[in-house]
């Protein structure tokens, strides 16, 4: 694909928000895909989906080590506690009101990173080094309660460095600047209460206290050198990795799509010497039942041979485990994102998309199969052999067959998008090919009018609509 085109699955997924840029229409986030560019613009394609990928497993080991972090920093409590009555006795008020405080903006962090809309990479970034940072800060405060200069609670900045390496893998630059600021609060925080605090004023005249200053300092030094070494090696090797993922034959170049069931990604078949578009089962999803949805998908789809069906060339399993099937790469957009940039489309057009999508349908039901989910974002707009506006049927995720299994494709399970959906799926009835032609004619009234048939509020609302309501011709 090139441009802002973009292929589409029908999906949903959980992913960073781009920063100052609004949520794509369909479901799926899905990422420009270049078939042919530049080898400047490829790489830098390239690079900018690597980075985004980072960035999601950062966010996700963020997810789960955070609330451990939170069990460890009030576990501490203890030490405070020690500290306050027998090793240094003075109030136990000071430190219960800093660590208090600091855990409520880890709490702050952990609800921000999992709530709706998703963080974006630049707030994430900042929240992430701010908490560090704050650690720091409310640590060596703490140790001002307790030895001043000379406090071993250096240590806890010398846990927060550790803890941050645990999580974070990047680059040596980013990691001496970030980790720089992390351990500059130490010192900063002691300089400013030298100002305003007599006493801690004395300690730096204090060879003694100034020698264990140093000497803390000095290992807080060390620590960042060891942890920024150390954190790019991870990162270089996790770059690798991401750089050099394939399944089978087939080369994983960039991620442009996700959904319920899997991913899509556009791919390199190292044996045909050809891009593909390669539908991934996810790993959390392999049970049998999805199992066998997903090769019902790929065997529907593979049996068709209609020019405006999506083509399936190879379906299977890698020696790992993980099952996938390639697909044509398209270049173009959906049916809904071609109305939603340039408005309905001429009624001499539909009718051209109108002939070939029942070509395609009929064939599908000659052979027994039901696509059940014909709907704006299954229909793809694209450009194939420089020939232009080429209508393909996509995703048989939802399809079934005449010899489906029982447990699979059941009376009174809906399945489908509710906007589009039949009168008799919409009561939990058995499907035929009547239902994919009227969910078709749903479709293709959106192409016309830049709406869909019934817009009701809500999902049982549009159910009753398709049932029962008579539809708005689209002459008015």
């Amino acid at each position: 694909m090139t441009g802002d085109k973009r292929r589409t699955e029908s999906a949903s997924t959980v992913t960073f928000a781009p920063t100052g840029t609004p949520p794509p229409a369909s479901p799926v986030e899905a990422a420009p895909t270049p078939a042919r560019s530049t080898d400047g613009a490829l790489v830098a394609r390239r690079q900018a989906e690597l980075d985004r990928q980072e960035q999601i497993a950062l966010l996700l080991r963020f997810r789960s080590f955070l609330p451990w972090v939170v069990c460890v920093w009030v576990a501490f409590t203890i030490v405070d506690w020690t500290v306050a009555r027998y090793i240094s006795p003075g109030p136990l008020t000071p430190f219960l009101l800093l660590r208090g405080g600091f855990t409520l903006v880890l709490l702050y962090f952990i609800l921000r990173i999992h709530r709706r809309p998703p963080i974006g990479p630049r707030e994430f970034r900042i929240l992430e080094l701010g908490v560090f940072v704050v650690a720091s800060v409310v640590i060596s405060i703490m140790g001002l309660f307790y030895g001043g200069i000379a406090t071993p609670y250096f240590a806890g900045v010398l846990l927060a460095v550790v803890a941050r390496a645990a999580i974070v893998a990047q680059r040596w630059q980013a990691g001496l600047r970030d980790y720089s600021a992390i351990i500059a609060a130490y010192p900063v925080v002691f300089g400013i209460a030298a100002v305003f605090r007599p006493g801690i004023r004395d300690q730096f005249a204090d060879s003694a206290a100034l020698a264990t200053f140093a000497h803390n300092l000095g290992f807080l030094l060390g620590a960042v050198a060891f942890v920024v070494v150390g954190s790019h090696v991870t990162w270089s090797l996790r770059r690798q990795v991401f750089e050099t993922r394939s399944i089978g034959r087939y080369r994983l170049r960039r991620c442009i799509g996700r959904g319920g069931m899997g991913e899509v990604w556009a791919a390199h078949d190292e044996t045909l010497k050809r891009d593909v578009a390669l539908k991934i089962l996810r790993p959390e999803r392999v049970n049998d039942e999805w199992l066998e949805r997903f090769r019902r998908e790929a065997r529907a789809t593979a049996e068709l041979t209609h020019i405006h069906t999506v083509r399936i060339f190879d379906y299977g399993a890698s020696e790992d485990g993980i099952w996938y099937y390639a697909m044509e790469l398209l270049e173009g957009e959906t049916l809904r994102e071609r109305v939603s940039r340039s408005g309905p489309i001429p009624a001499e057009s539909v009718r051209r998309f109108a002939i070939d999508l029942a070509g395609a349908l009929a064939e599908a039901h000659a052979r027994g199969i039901v696509h059940r989910d014909v709907k704006p974002e299954n229909l793809f707009i694209a450009t194939i052999g420089g020939e232009r506006d080429v209508i393909k049927l996509l995703d048989f995720g939802l399809a079934k067959t005449e010899a489906a299994e029982e447990g699979l494709t059941r009376s009174g399970w809906i399945g489908g998008t509710p906007t589009y959906i039949s009168p008799e799926a919409a009561a939990g009835k058995p499907v035929d090919q009547r239902s994919d032609v009227y969910s078709l004619g749903a479709s293709l009234y959106f192409a016309l009018t830049g709406a869909p048939p019934f817009d009701a509020t809500s999902i049982g609302g549009l159910f009753q609509a398709h049932m029962h309501d008579a539809v708005v011709p689209p002459s008015q």
